[in-house]
Order: structure tokens, then C-alpha cells, then sequence
């Protein structure tokens, strides 16, 4: 795996995590982070879902808490986990450690695996009564 596309598994992993966890994503459908800032964060925690490390480091831990503060609406949490989608395309990855960052980071924020044929407007549908529990809406 190149460097860069491990760089984009991750960033689009952390993306993930934290828009479930209200982060932001792509300005152009006006959310308040861009999928590169996404990326840029949450690159650090590639390695921790491509399974080459037992647990993500801190500045995956950083980049996640940093994209979750980011967000303000459920269409930025939904940005973010198509950004992280996006990132993650060709990059072998395990969906299943993704809702283990924010435990192991020691973060309040449930996630689910994202895969390339999660939904995110369904999951985000399906879950955003139990994210408003841990996060309270901020728009």
C-alpha cells in the first residue's frame, strides 16, 4: 500500500468517526470542514484500521476530537462520513475497528463500521436519536 493511499484510508476512517460524531465535511454542500481538513485529521489514524497498530495514536485521537468540535449540523456529520467513504476507496482496511477509535481514544462518540456500501444519510438516519444522546445538537 502506498503511502498516500494509506494516507487517504485514514483520513477518510477519522472522517468517518467523526461525523458520527458531528464532525464536518465538504464545504461545497456548505458544511463547516472540507473533506482535506477531514483527511488531514484523520490520516494519523490509519494505521490503527488498516490493523498495523493495537491502538490509533494521539494525533489520531487529536484529529478525531478536532474534526468532532468541528461539526454543527446532522448534514456536516453526513459530509464527513461520505468524505471518509471517499477516502478510504482502494485502501485495505478493517470497518469494523472504526467504532473502536473513539473507545480507545476515550472520546464519547459511537460510530459504526463504514464500509463502501454504507449509506450514510440511512445510518446517520438510524442513529441520530442515540448520537443527539452523547453529542446535544448544535445548529
Amino acid at each position: 500500500m502506498s503511502r498516500k493511499t494509506a494516507m487517504s484510508l485514514l483520513v477518510v476512517l477519522l472522517s468517518f468517526l467523526l461525523l458520527t460524531s458531528r464532525p464536518a465535511l465538504c464545504s461545497s454542500i456548505g458544511v463547516a470542514v472540507s473533506c482535506p481538513v477531514v483527511q488531514t485529521n484523520l490520516a494519523p489514524c490509519l494505521s490503527f484500521v488498516s490493523s498495523k497498530s493495537d491502538k490509533p495514536d494521539g494525533s489520531c485521537c487529536s484529529g478525531v476530537k478536532n474534526i468532532n468540535s468541528s461539526a454543527k449540523t446532522k448534514d456536516d456529520r453526513k459530509a464527513v462520513c461520505e468524505c471518509i467513504k471517499d477516502g478510504l476507496k482502494g485502501v485495505k482496511y478493517e470497518p469494523k475497528r472504526i467504532p473502536e477509535i473513539p473507545k480507545k481514544c476515550g472520546l464519547p462518540i459511537n460510530l459504526p463500521p463504514i464500509a463502501s456500501d454504507t449509506n450514510c444519510a440511512t445510518w446517520y438516519s438510524n442513529m441520530n436519536h442515540a448520537m443527539d444522546m452523547v453529542l446535544p445538537e448544535r445548529e
